[in-house]
């Protein structure tokens, strides 16, 4: 959705998104995103807080359009608090969207022990500050942790704060998860 948002926001300024042009940005929030494209593509952001609204508003029109269940995580999910396991939605992404995001997979912010969202943090991913955080709220070592990532950075974060990282291969390709350090694609 993401991907589809960002393409007709560039085109309502006459520029065309091409396949691979978002792939240095996954994982590391929609203010680098805009900002990399915008540079990349030779736009110039006068207010990046203003487009990133302009992006939401494309995002979350999209968003409300479309299926976006996914009954495998919500299992995943269920499954580990049903365990005893403590679960946190950790991302790169404002807490609005984020919220969005899980309300779109019928994931109530109460069906998680933790959200954490980039503007609780200083650094996103690939630093570790969203990892580290997630673990000191769950009040559990980053060695106890299980982080399942979709993008290189988000791997690398993981790793960076001593969690395990694991992945799952729709954004990257499964190879280049597994070179950036995840246990399992």
């Amino acid at each position: 959705v993401l991907k589809e948002a960002l393409s007709r926001w560039l085109a309502g300024r006459g520029v065309a998104l091409k396949e691979g042009d978002l792939r240095p940005y996954f994982g590391a929030g929609e203010g680098a995103v805009l900002k990399g494209i915008a540079r990349d593509k030779g736009l110039e952001l006068k207010d990046p807080d203003h487009a990133k609204k302009e992006l939401y508003a494309i995002y979350y029109e999209l968003l409300e359009k479309r299926d976006m269940s996914n009954p495998g995580a919500l299992r995943f999910i269920a499954s580990a608090r049903k365990a005893g396991l403590l679960t946190a939605v950790v991302s790169s992404a404002d807490r609005a969207k984020v919220l969005r995001n899980m309300a779109a997979i019928s994931l109530r912010a109460n069906g998680v022990d933790a959200v954490i969202s980039w503007d609780m943090v200083k650094r996103k991913k690939p630093f570790p500050d969203l990892f580290q955080l997630a673990a000191v709220t769950l009040g559990i070592p980053g060695s106890q942790a299980l982080v399942v990532e979709d993008a290189v950075a988000g791997v690398k974060a993981a790793l960076e704060a001593g969690c395990l990282a694991g992945a799952v291969a729709t954004t990257f390709p499964a190879e280049d998860l597994v070179r950036a350090g995840a246990s399992f694609v």
